[in-house]
């Protein structure tokens, strides 16, 4: 078990019995460091993160340190999984332009799988584990969603709300990002107005829905 010591019992080789109890102490496993903001994965794209807000169209707020009242860790590992949502509304954004005009060479989905990939490596704050999990589950269904346009083309049903709506990758990731949110709403209540809109864009602003 992480960070405790095991006590092993040792018996001799050779019939002797009980020789001996040793004291093995195991690695303690320390919360690896967050990545700087420049390590999160990107991707040229025919839209930057402001156009593809503005594409949608959604609201763009972004998260501000500075008025911030949780723990600086806090605000540090949220940064970082900000600025990867970024990231995913980008790619969600570019992906459906390019597909939707049939251009299928890009494989959009495993852009996703690095993204998800990229905050299930993260080491979250205590309390903040279900949250991660949630948003790797969103970035996952996203990328299946477009690994299966990719795969069915033009035969693929993506054409407005009513087919999205009916589509299992897009409601289970419109689901994992509203319980990510919740999530963040209701330990971070306090937040000024600022942050708290800013909480909501960047998941709103990823899902389909």
């Amino acid at each position: 078990m992480k960070g405790l010591w095991t006590v092993a019992l040792v018996i001799a080789a050779f019939g002797i019995g009980l020789s001996s109890m040793l004291l093995i102490p195991q690695l303690r496993t320390e919360p690896r460091p967050l990545p700087a903001l420049v390590e999160v994965p990107s991707y040229p794209l025919a839209l930057t993160v402001d156009e593809a807000y503005a594409a949608i169209p959604h609201r763009q707020t972004r998260f501000n340190t500075s008025e911030a009242k949780m723990p600086a860790a806090e605000q540090e590992y949220l940064r970082i999984v900000f600025a990867t949502l970024d990231q995913g509304v980008a790619l969600r954004v570019s992906a459906t332009q390019a597909y939707s005009n049939g251009d299928y060479d890009r494989d959009y989905a495993n852009n996703f799988v690095v993204l998800a990939q990229f905050v299930d490596d993260l080491s979250p704050p205590s309390g903040l584990g279900k949250y991660q999990r949630e948003i790797v589950s969103a970035l996952e269904r996203e990328g299946n969603y477009f690994g299966d346009w990719q795969t069915q083309r033009s035969g693929f049903p993506s054409k407005g709300r009513p087919q999205l709506e009916q589509n299992k990758h897009v409601r289970a990731a419109s689901r994992s990002l509203r319980n990510a949110y919740g999530i963040l709403r209701s330990r971070y209540g306090s937040e000024r107005r600022h942050n708290q809109e800013a909480m909501f864009d960047y998941h709103c602003a990823l899902d389909f829905l």
